[in-house]
């Protein structure tokens, strides 16, 4: 059951990544335009927002199992950060109708890893026991992939 998550967990991304650099970038409308600008700006920054809002709670009320909370917080975070990713793709653009199937399938799979995951005791069991401190590389990899598929020019669809 472990590796199945670790596996769905990367090969979601690796999809995000995927259709983050090949979708072509035809907004619905000037106002989808403006808001989809908007939110990108706020992805590239909450993770700073969060990190401190993290380490504030992690130092003053959540002080058991440190290592379990933090990576439990990492990896959420940014699960939620690509997931929120996917649907702005989806709601903002124009996808093609296999990309748009696509999307709304690793949404699906993006939304139930997430509620899956959520319980820290369920967490614990299923996800940091078996991988421990790779967990941590699990959530520097999800990191990747959000700043990879956000940050960097779309060439193929600048070749359209």
């Amino acid at each position: 059951m472990s590796y199945l998550l670790l596996c769905l967990i990367i090969g979601v991304c690796l999809y995000h990544l995927y259709v983050s650099k090949t979708i072509r970038h035809d907004y619905k409308n000037k106002k989808m335009t403006n808001l989809a600008l908007l939110l990108n700006k706020f992805f590239l920054f909450a993770p700073i927002i969060a990190l401190l809002i993290f380490s504030v709670l992690f130092s003053t009320v959540l002080k058991g199992k440190m290592i379990e909370r933090s990576s439990h917080a990492l990896i959420l975070f940014f699960l939620w950060l690509l997931f929120t990713k996917l649907y702005l793709l989806l709601i903002s653009l124009k996808p093609q109708k296999y990309t748009t199937i696509g999307l709304i399938m690793s949404g699906v799979l993006f939304l139930g890893l997430i509620i899956f995951l959520t319980p820290l005791d369920r967490y614990i069991t299923y996800f940091f026991n078996p991988f421990k401190y790779w967990t941590y590389a699990l959530a520097l990899f999800e990191c990747f992939i959000f700043y990879a598929g956000s940050s960097f020019k779309n060439k193929l669809a600048e070749n359209h």
